[in-house]
C-alpha cells in the first residue's frame, strides 16, 4: 500500500476508548484513513484496524541522534 502516511518516527501509539479499553501498536510505520477508522501498518508487516470512536491517542516519538 503506497498510499500510507509515514508514521515510522513513532515508537508506539495507544488508542483509548470510553470505558478504559485501549489498544497499543508498537513500532507503527504507516497509516491510512478509511471510511470509518484507520488502518495502521506495524514494522512486522501486520495491519491493525482502529475504528472511529476513540477518545484519546497517545504516542511517543523516536528521538533522532545528533552526530
Amino acid at each position: 500500500m503506497n498510499d500510507l502516511m509515514d508514521i515510522s518516527s513513532e515508537l508506539y501509539r495507544v488508542y483509548e476508548w470510553i470505558g478504559g479499553y485501549r489498544v497499543t501498536i508498537p513500532n507503527p510505520v504507516g497509516m491510512k484513513k478509511e471510511a470509518d477508522g484507520y488502518l495502521i501498518l506495524d514494522k512486522q508487516g501486520k495491519y491493525h484496524y482502529i475504528a472511529d470512536g476513540w477518545v484519546h491517542l497517545c504516542m511517543e516519538l523516536r528521538e533522532k541522534r545528533e552526530k
